[in-house]
């Protein structure tokens, strides 16, 4: 497997975690509106909330870019079939 390839990989699997974690805030932040948390955290949650946004975009950019190269990669590849 070239290079680029495992890098590639790696940076799905990283973007991947790092978009797990970024959206668990976010849904935290909407707990806070929902009223699931306690009412104290509602000035942080929306200083939070509204700053998310450009985050989120970053990081599943980040995501979605090299998994859709692999799969078009993956899908495009000449397929060997074994000789019987």
């Amino acid at each position: 497997m070239p290079r680029f390839s495992v890098m590639m990989i790696k940076l799905v699997r990283f973007s991947g975690w790092l978009a797990l974690a970024v959206l668990a805030v976010q849904f935290g932040t909407v707990a806070v509106f929902v009223g699931w948390a306690p009412a104290a955290w509602m000035n942080n949650a929306m200083a939070i909330h509204t700053h998310m946004a450009l985050p989120i975009f970053v990081v599943l950019l980040l995501h979605v870019s090299p998994a859709t190269y692999l799969a078009i990669r993956r899908w495009t590849q000449k397929r060997t079939h074994p000789q019987t």
